[in-house]
């Protein structure tokens, strides 16, 4: 039986996906450790905060291992201009954990078709804005599990459940799915609204704006992601939309619409 006193946490990936859930797991009373083989770290929530010297790097990945370890893979993907997902560092990184006694769990954006390329027990895609990245971890909206074989939750997953909004559990393919879904709907809505507006007219002064936003508030009534202005763009929109596009295309599946709103966000970007 896991017991929750001596479960440790090893990061696996010290970005600002990995450090987000590092200090949240840490605030939320776990034992939390990270390795990272860069040399130099960028901190993304402010080196003065107290809780990154808490949190112990790791001189070596394997440094802490028994059966109460769990190994949480924090590792990006890289996606192509012409629409190809890159996965080597995260294959890389679950390489390295093959013989663990402890559990890996893989945390990274994977499709669905490549999931079967990489060695782990549980995928729990994250849900992340960088900005609240901390809170939302203690406090995630989605919490998805993919079992590729039933496991016994530790008790930092039993947290996650117990505090999450809503919950779900299926295959790592299934979790896949709606990691792509929730960031796909987000982008597509965001590119639908925006190209509303400058359908009204060409935003040229704060005027044009207001008028913009006068007609589609009172339908949409600001509701986010549903707000005239800027394109989407960060860490994950754009190169999640093309990798799930490029993938898809090559299995000959219809993806037209996603194709013309990604194309749309990037018309509206020059705007």
């Amino acid at each position: 039986m896991t017991d929750g006193k001596k479960e440790k946490i090893v990061i696996v990936g010290f970005g600002w996906v990995g450090q987000a859930n590092a200090i949240a797991l840490h605030k939320m009373g776990h034992q939390v450790y990270f390795f990272d083989p860069a040399n130099e770290l960028t901190y993304h929530y402010g080196l003065e905060d107290v809780e990154y010297a808490r949190i112990t790097r790791l001189t070596t990945l394997k440094e802490v291992d028994d059966k109460e370890t769990w190994y949480m893979v924090c590792v990006g993907d890289r996606v192509s201009d012409d629409y190809v997902q890159d996965i080597s560092l995260i294959k890389k990184a679950t390489d390295s954990l093959k013989g663990t006694v402890g559990k890996v769990i893989l945390r990274s954006t994977v499709l669905p078709q490549k999931l079967k390329e990489l060695s782990f027990d549980l995928y729990v895609p994250e849900f992340l804005h960088e900005k609240n990245a901390v809170e939302e971890c203690i406090h995630p909206f989605y919490f998805v599990l993919g079992e590729r074989t039933p496991h016994k939750l530790p008790l930092f997953m039993k947290d996650w459940e117990r505090r999450s909004y809503k919950f779900f559990k299926g295959t790592p393919e299934e979790a896949s799915y709606i990691k792509y879904l929730s960031n796909i709907w987000n982008a597509v809505r965001i590119a639908f609204v925006n190209e509303i507006g400058d359908s009204i007219t060409i935003p040229e002064t704060k005027e044009d704006v207001k008028r913009i936003e006068h007609i589609l508030d009172f339908v949409l009534e600001r509701k986010m992601y549903l707000r005239y202005g800027q394109a989407f763009d960060g860490h994950c929109l754009p190169k999640d939309m093309r990798a799930f596009i490029g993938e898809h295309r090559k299995e000959g599946k219809h993806v037209d619409l996603l194709s013309g709103a990604y194309s749309s966000n990037e018309q509206h970007r020059i705007i």
